[in-house]
């Protein structure tokens, strides 16, 4: 390399970085993924999979978070009176919200409001506007919290 100039052994020097660098992100990947086979085919114990891959500073093992959220849900619905309608938004959750995909965990916290609708031609049982503070629980698998965070988000929003 002595008889090259200086600019050309640079150029020679950065691409042999940038090729070992792609060889070493090649290598990362490819002992990950058998380190998860070899985790799948219970050939190591989660433990250990989980220290080589951080001894080896690779991507940590994926797991299950759970997200949680805070969310004001506004429905209408019939109910005898105003009483049996503010129990029933403190206590329930409209059916629809519980067939959502992904499954979403919801908690009422507080009936926020409950809102007589205008009679239609004197309609019984009423219909009510029943707003609560509720609490929202989902599942994501990711490495980090906020991976999990943003994957949660994102399902919830399809």
């Amino acid at each position: 390399m002595s008889d090259v100039s200086r600019p050309e052994q640079i150029r020679l020097l950065r691409l042999e970085t940038a090729t070992a660098i792609a060889q070493r992100e090649t290598l990362a990947v490819e002992a990950r993924s058998a380190l998860i086979a070899a985790l799948e085919n219970r050939l190591i114990c989660r433990p250990g999979c989980e220290d080589a891959l951080a001894e080896w500073g690779l991507e940590p093992l994926p797991q299950r978070w759970t997200v949680c959220a805070e969310a004001v849900l506004s429905y209408t619905r019939s109910h005898t009176d105003d009483q049996q309608a503010r129990e029933q938004a403190r206590f329930g959750v409209p059916d629809e919200v519980r067939r959502l995909d992904p499954a979403v965990a919801v908690y009422p916290r507080q009936v926020m409001e409950v809102t007589r609708e205008p009679d239609v031609v004197d309609a019984s049982p009423t219909r009510y506007r029943l707003t609560v503070r509720v609490d929202l629980q989902t599942w994501a698998t990711a490495t980090r919290a906020a991976d999990a965070q943003v994957a949660a988000q994102a399902a919830v929003q399809r």
